[in-house]
């Protein structure tokens, strides 16, 4: 499950930020559930990613204030993440 730092801090919006921690949650249950079956679940947090939703924020000039300023420049490609 991919999740980030938005589901333990406010990030975004509240939305973005209860479907963030629920997939913290639902990675730590399905573990505890899964467990005797072998089954490991976890929950990766891929840090800043260049999508094209928050590369087009930052053309619009929305970046800075929804990200608390964060250099998007410094991101990752979507593509690492999507490895996993």
């Amino acid at each position: 499950l991919v999740s980030s730092f938005g589901g333990k801090s406010y990030t975004f919006n509240v939305a973005y930020g209860v479907g963030k921690a629920a997939k913290d949650r639902l990675a730590q249950d399905m573990s505890y559930q899964l467990e005797k079956y072998g089954v490991a679940t976890t929950s990766i947090y891929p840090g800043l990613v260049r999508t094209e939703a928050n590369l087009q924020m930052d053309v619009d000039g929305t970046w800075a204030e929804a990200s608390g300023d964060l250099d998007l420049s410094q991101g990752e490609t979507p593509a690492f993440s999507g490895r996993a």
